[in-house]
């Protein structure tokens, strides 16, 4: 395992299956998404051969935790790697391919091929129109793709298992994102907003870029998912993507395979959409008749309205993280906004303000940029 410090060992073969053991238990209900390493591995030592029974487990996206036990025979060795797999799976060994135990592990079938090679057969990419951190529309590779590649591999070697390891729950900073391996799109679960995007996976040997912006994210995509029922992005005018090289980090986990190809649907007429522009009700702003202002400092005044913005009230948990910039609220000074309560760092809504007069979380308009 890449994450050990076990230098120079190799893996043992019990049964004719090599001791290099993945599991994972997935439950959509919850977004849990959980994986197990459990290697038997011999080393040498100054007074001769040892073996090593090494888990490694946690959240997908994480790096988890482990331990080492080392013997010194290799039945000892094997005895204890055959009980781990039987606590983790419910099952004994060489029964690791019948069904799974309800609430356990499951085993999962591993390109080995592509894991000595450290999942880099494939990059990923996640689809931008909605001007995140500035970008222009286009697709944007991830910053480490090899995490949703484990999955991607994972998924297609094990095709008597795809309805379970379709859908998968990645932990990237302060967020979860499920990994749809069949509609190629992922999800933001534990934002407010669920923001979507469409993912495709680019074949390092064939690398095929797509000639179309993907199609639209509707609703229709959401019926088959319970729970996930907002949509975001997709729906810019056809254009050949480019590969970017990510400049930093990114905050939206990715993954894919070349997307659908746009669907045809008519344009309505003038007349349709004037009627429905007309038949719509703006929703009136919460009352703030308990709210009291906030003095916004000259350079945050030049930028934003001074009557946008209040001082955060005491209910509000200062222990959350500040969307724009994911640090503590009560690292620095912060603001809410009066039209929809949100708040942030005061630096970071002045530099957010400067690209766009909305709502980073919910896209409420503040109005036109003073100066």
């Amino acid at each position: 395992d890449p994450e050990s410090n076990i230098q120079g060992g190799s893996i043992e073969n019990l049964d004719g299956e090599p001791c290099d053991v993945m599991l994972a238990h997935v439950d959509p209900s919850t977004h849990s998404d959980k994986f197990s390493v459990l290697q038997l591995i011999s080393v040498q030592r100054a007074f001769g051969k040892a073996y090593v029974v090494y888990t490694r487990g946690g959240s997908t996206g994480t790096v988890g935790q482990s331990t080492e036990q080392e013997f010194y025979g290799l039945e000892a060795a094997a005895a204890c790697f055959k009980d781990e797999f039987e606590q983790k799976t419910g099952l004994e060994w060489k029964d690791r391919m019948d069904p799974m135990k309800p609430n356990k592990y499951r085993f999962v079938v591993q390109n080995f091929t592509q894991k000595q090679a450290g999942f880099s057969g494939g990059t990923w990419q996640y689809w931008v129109d909605d001007g995140i951190d500035g970008k222009s529309s286009g697709w944007y590779d991830y910053s480490d793709s090899r995490e949703v590649e484990r999955l991607y591999q994972e998924y297609t070697s094990n095709t008597n298992t795809h309805n379970y390891l379709c859908q998968r729950y990645i932990s990237s900073r302060h967020f979860t994102y499920n990994v749809d391996l069949v509609q190629m799109m992922q999800t933001n679960v534990t934002h407010p907003n669920r923001t979507s995007r469409r993912i495709h996976r680019v074949d390092i040997n064939a690398p095929v870029t797509p000639s179309h912006a993907p199609a639209p994210l509707r609703q229709s995509v959401a019926s088959s998912r319970p729970g996930l029922n907002h949509y975001h992005g997709a729906s810019a005018p056809p254009q050949a993507p480019v590969r970017r090289a990510a400049s930093a980090p990114s905050n939206y986990f990715g993954a894919s395979a070349p997307p659908q190809p746009p669907v045809q649907r008519s344009t309505p007429t003038l007349a349709s959409r004037m009627s429905t522009a007309i038949g719509r009700t703006r929703r009136s702003p919460p009352p703030t008749s308990h709210i009291f202002k906030y003095t916004a400092p000259q350079s945050l005044s030049n930028g934003v309205p001074p009557d946008a913005l209040f001082t955060p009230p005491a209910s509000c948990n200062m222990k959350e993280y500040c969307v724009i910039c994911h640090d503590h609220l009560d690292e620095r000074p912060c603001v809410a906004l009066n039209a929809c309560k949100h708040v942030f760092h005061i630096d970071c809504i002045q530099l957010a303000f400067k690209s766009k007069p909305q709502c980073p979380v919910c896209r409420a308009s503040i109005g036109k940029p003073q100066g």
